[in-house]
């Protein structure tokens, strides 16, 4: 029988989770790449935000900002970013920065926007 490899469960059960993987892949790095931003920013305070619990905690380094906002550092392959701990311990509270990075604020998700550059005006 000559089958359609589209419907063909075996053939979709076999490369599932390379199709997750792939898909995955992707939506990084389009959240990554479309969402840049450059903003000038003045820190209220600086804190760690932890999510999650057990073996699946999360803790962010995270800032908060005059306007209300939250910004996390955050080491990005795609940016090709590794010193987040470093950008973090250089911003001051009270003092004002021309910030760039990417991603957006969505609650539900539990992202927010990442900073990968920090200069004080």
């Amino acid at each position: 029988m000559n089958k359609n490899k589209l419907l063909d469960f075996d053939f979709i059960y076999k490369y599932f989770w390379l199709i997750v993987i792939i898909t995955y892949i992707l939506i990084s790095a389009l959240y990554t790449y479309l969402t840049p931003f450059q903003r000038r920013i003045t820190v209220k305070e600086k804190y760690n935000y932890a999510s999650g619990g057990g073996k699946s905690l999360k803790v962010r380094n995270s800032i908060y900002t005059t306007d209300g906002e939250i910004y996390v550092f955050s080491n990005s392959l795609w940016r090709w970013f590794f010193r987040s701990a470093e950008l973090l311990l250089s911003v001051e509270v009270n003092k004002t920065y021309d910030v760039k990075g990417f991603g957006l604020r969505i609650p539900i998700l539990g992202l927010f926007p990442v900073i990968v550059d920090a200069k004080p005006v």
